[in-house]
């Protein structure tokens, strides 16, 4: 092997790591923004959780080859197919009938490696929200003896995991939440009130009405049930104002997840279940199991995750003299 060819090799080795690198950002720009990706990088700081979300993050970076992999395979075709054409002259109707046969089989291929990938997304940042719950679960535990209920840390701790999976959670469906906590409608109405400025003081306040309006809103119709008759590629990508979307995702990220705290001396931390809606069209039998979550008919899958710290010292009932 000459050095001409070895250099040739590298250079093409580059280019197909850089592939990788550019599709596994590409895949999750839509789903992590500045402060899920500050929460993820200080989450990575502790060793635990390292080793808890290792195997979805090699995983992400296998999908992503195989992405790049049917990107570089269907260049590759392509171009074949090109040249063959200046060969030979196809005879009439070839053409077509190659398409037909090589055309399902590679939008079942794509279609199911985004499924995937969205899926292990969703477990990442499932890893992500159990942190975030067990670390309030954490801060919250001494309160518990100062007045503070359980209900009360639970409550806070889901509110957390809602936040980190909201991205994910596809908003462009609609759901009836039974019961939500008057600490998710605080938090929702300051996450509207953000986007909204509005030259007024009272500007939290505003934030109650105008996000449950745009949780509801649908001028067009176009909001369906989630059913396997509903699904669509736009849809499952959220094609609603960003507005709109982020209150009906962080509200189904809410309805979907279930914390359950535990504190004890040794340990704290909590039990997160969190079920993601199959939202692309093609076969999401084959991903999920039909179920109902929040009043939301459609194939889910769930993610069962548990992470906890060293539980804290108790305070020191005595006052000093």
């Amino acid at each position: 092997m000459t050095t001409q060819s070895l250099k040739s090799y590298g250079i093409q080795a580059m280019l197909h790591l850089l592939g990788v690198v550019f599709v596994c950002l590409l895949l999750l720009m839509p789903y992590i923004d500045g402060h899920i990706a500050e929460g993820f990088f200080l989450a990575m700081e502790y060793s635990e959780f390292q080793s808890f979300t290792a195997t979805e993050l090699a995983l992400h970076v296998g999908l992503s080859a195989s992405l790049w992999a049917l990107v570089v395979i269907t260049f590759k075709l392509l171009m074949l197919k090109r040249k063959r054409r200046k060969i030979l002259k196809v005879a009439r109707g070839t053409a077509v009938t190659e398409t037909l046969i090589i055309l399902p089989v590679w939008i079942m291929l794509s279609m199911g490696l985004l499924q995937l990938s969205v899926m292990n997304i969703a477990g990442i940042l499932a890893n992500l929200a159990t942190f975030q719950a067990a670390r309030t679960v954490w801060v919250w535990a001494g309160e518990t003896s100062q007045g503070v209920s359980y209900m009360t840390v639970m409550t806070k701790a889901r509110v957390q995991a809602a936040y980190a999976l909201a991205p994910v959670a596809p908003g462009d469906y609609i759901h009836n939440p039974i019961f939500v906590s008057n600490s998710f409608k605080a938090a929702r109405a300051g996450m509207v009130a953000q986007q909204i400025p509005l030259l007024t003081q009272d500007q939290g306040n505003l934030g109650y009405p105008l996000a449950y309006a745009l949780e509801l809103e649908d001028p067009g119709g176009l909001i369906r049930t989630g059913g396997a008759g509903d699904l669509s590629l736009w849809r499952s990508l959220d094609g609603t104002s960003f507005r709109t979307r982020s209150v009906r995702k962080f509200t189904f990220a809410y309805n979907a997840t279930t914390v359950v705290p535990f504190m004890a001396l040794t340990r704290t931390g909590c039990l997160l279940i969190y079920s993601q809606q199959i939202a692309m069209p093609l076969a999401p039998w084959v991903f999920g199991e039909r179920s109902i979550v929040g009043g939301r008919p459609g194939y889910y899958r769930r993610f069962i995750r548990e992470f906890n710290f060293q539980g804290q010292v108790p305070a020191n009932r005595r006052f000093p003299n």
